[in-house]
């Protein structure tokens, strides 16, 4: 089944329903989404720390600070904190 023809569907499955499975429906949902946010700003943290990582290595190998930047793009702040 087409994917519109199956948001559709639900959409008007949803519209029928009484107050209390309406409740559940949007719970459920509210929860997908914070698990979906979650997962999201652990990838970021993960790449940041990932960043900061290869930051304190290229600093200790004599990379300037600028070229750090570069190729990390951390802001100078940060990379201070790296070294």
């Amino acid at each position: 089944m087409d994917s519109a023809i199956m948001a559709a569907n639900e959409r008007q499955y949803f519209v029928i329903q009484d107050e209390e499975a309406r409740r559940a429906y949007w719970s459920i949902r509210k929860a997908e989404h914070d698990r979906i946010s979650n997962l999201n700003g652990a990838r970021r943290e993960g790449r940041e720390e990932k960043a900061i990582e290869i930051a304190r290595n290229a600093l200790a190998e004599g990379a300037t600070p600028e070229f750090v930047q570069k190729i990390t793009g951390l802001d100078m702040e940060t990379i201070h904190g790296a070294g």
